[in-house]
């Protein structure tokens, strides 16, 4: 169900960083706050605004 609304929202345009070459989840309380993707989080968001 997750993968479908993933597919949905990316079909509408909505940059969704999920997957490899974004943002893997993690079992809740289990991760590392400080390891997230940022640069990644960031340059996708460029790349929205540039596309405007």
């Amino acid at each position: 169900m997750l993968a479908r609304s993933i597919a949905v929202l990316r079909e509408q345009g909505v940059l969704v960083l999920d997957g490899p070459d974004g943002y893997e989840s993690h079992p809740p309380k289990q991760g590392n706050p400080q390891a997230y993707p940022w640069d990644n989080a960031l340059a996708g968001v460029r790349r929205q605004v540039h596309a405007c």
